[in-house]
């Protein structure tokens, strides 16, 4: 009868498959009683072929990774997040939480292979912001959209060549960092746990210089960002939102409670550098993706169309920064058609759907 490692790898092994065959699969669920169930985007699939798991089997499973892991803890422990490396597999994440039944696992796969900043596109306007000390930057895109890669090669970048601690809250993990110049701290956090008290936020960032938050809801991440920038750090925070830029930041304050949108308006304006959004578009040659990218650099302009809550005031103004960076999601259209990185049609119907559903109603609000 295989041991409790051994059945444990066969999940991570699973996963894996399931992950290279449809590239979609994020994590596998393991509680008694059932099979386990893998997450594909948003569904949840069960593993018919595999029988239920046994409350014994899941026990078993969680003494195993608190031995191998040298993890002290005393049995019945609420939740526990840790990383694991399953031999000629890779890289997990296991997060351990006590239920009614028993003991259930999530467990998702870690990448170490995180993608060179040079590779991803990103224009020199963005890439400057790898040498703040302190400050707001603001990846916005929808699932899919990269913005995760994205955040990540920039931790990376930062971890290969300065001395920093930083500090990774994600909540559904894709990458795993390892120390290089920089320590890397990435805790196993549910968010609302991270707002049960100031106190609670403060033990998660810690002493970090560098924070990146990702997979969070909106509200929780830029509450932890505007906190921790206050703090004197750099934070790079991924908003699950498509576009545009200006749009987005409008929805950012508005996410706060009304009597915390003044406040949080005038915290955001002093602590923004950068907000971009990205989205993937089929390049000319049919054989795969390009990015494209809104960009809006931070000045004393920009601020006080912030804090005088003028967000229909930003489109104009970041069309008319091309000089320093900044640019329009049509501007970069124009750019990326112009190139030949991608088609006339193309960018046609990306204009036509975004601007239908996410910027022409939310500029007639102001209308």
């Amino acid at each position: 009868m295989p041991g409790a490692n051994e059945v444990f790898d066969g999940y991570c092994i699973l996963l894996k498959q399931q992950s290279r065959a449809g590239g979609a699969a994020s994590s596998l669920y393991l509680s008694p009683g059932n099979s386990p169930f893998i997450r594909v985007r948003n569904k949840f699939i069960e593993s018919d072929n595999i029988p239920p798991i046994g409350e014994k089997e899941i026990s078993d499973i969680v003494d195993y990774l608190f031995d191998c892991l040298h993890i002290k803890a005393e049995k019945p422990l609420m939740e526990i997040g840790l990383n694991y490396e399953a031999k000629g597999v890779g890289s997990f994440k296991a997060a351990i939480t006590l239920g009614q039944k028993g003991y259930t696992i999530m467990i998702s796969p870690l990448s170490r292979e995180i993608p060179d900043l040079d590779s991803l596109g990103l224009p020199e306007s963005i890439k400057q912001f790898v040498y703040m000390q302190r400050g707001l930057v603001i990846v916005i895109g929808k699932r899919s959209s990269g913005k995760s890669t994205t955040t990540a090669s920039i931790i990376s970048f930062i971890n290969r060549n300065f001395t920093k601690k930083i500090t990774v809250i994600e909540e559904s993990p894709n990458y795993y960092h390892d120390d290089w110049l920089s320590i890397v701290n990435q805790p196993y956090i549910r968010y609302p746990d991270l707002f049960k008290s100031v106190e609670s936020i403060e033990r998660t960032i810690g002493d970090a210089s560098v924070l990146a938050i990702d997979g969070l809801p909106m509200y929780e991440t830029m509450k932890i960002a505007l906190h921790a920038v206050n703090k004197g750090m750099f934070v790079i925070a991924s908003v699950n939102a498509n576009g545009g830029v200006p749009e987005v930041l409008r929805l950012i304050v508005e996410s706060f409670p009304e009597n915390e949108r003044k406040e949080a308006r005038f915290s955001l304006s002093s602590a923004l550098e950068c907000a971009f959004w990205q989205e993937l578009l089929p390049n000319t040659r049919g054989d795969g993706l390009v990015p494209v990218f809104e960009i809006l650099l931070n000045d004393p302009v920009i601020a006080g169309i912030i804090r005088n809550d003028a967000f229909h005031l930003l489109r104009p103004t970041i069309a008319a920064g091309a000089v320093r960076g900044m640019r329009t999601i049509n501007q970069a259209l124009n750019e990326m058609t112009a190139s030949g990185a991608i088609a006339e049609d193309t960018a046609s119907s990306f204009r036509e759907v975004t601007y239908s559903r996410y910027i022409h109603p939310i500029k007639e609000a102001y209308l």
